[in-house]
């Protein structure tokens, strides 16, 4: 039996770490917890593989840890667009999106403690 926590194990993948660095093929990057522990050439020394493990097989995928896809619409104004099945003004979508706001921040934004911190709605 293991006494360690499991590891996320992502292998195999292009790693891109946003660094500028050239993306390094057949990387290995491990999570133990909430924190990376291991990022490099799949190869490399590190604690052997456990059943216990959970591996994910990146091959022919890119890795980018850290890193998200923060891409969001607060608020999509149609107007009168045909068919479209409701139709809004340029005004609400704009109160709309002050109303929703911090629904987006509060999801993980680094925003979130600001907000929070100067009583701000979140």
């Amino acid at each position: 039996m293991n006494d360690r926590p499991p590891r996320l194990l992502i292998k195999n993948g292009t790693l891109i770490d946003g660094s500028g660095s050239k993306a390094a093929p057949n990387s290995l990057i491990a999570v133990e917890g909430n924190r990376i522990s291991h990022l490099g050439p799949a190869g490399a020394a590190m604690r052997p593989e456990t059943p216990d493990d959970i591996v994910i097989d990146a091959a022919g995928k890119f890795i980018l840890p850290g890193l998200i896809d923060a891409h969001c619409h607060v608020s999509l104004h149609q107007g009168a667009l045909p068919g479209a099945r409701f139709t809004s003004s340029a005004e609400f979508c704009t109160l709309w999106a002050a109303h929703a706001i911090g629904r987006v921040l509060l999801a993980g934004s680094p925003a979130s403690p600001f907000l929070e911190a100067n009583g701000l709605p979140m």
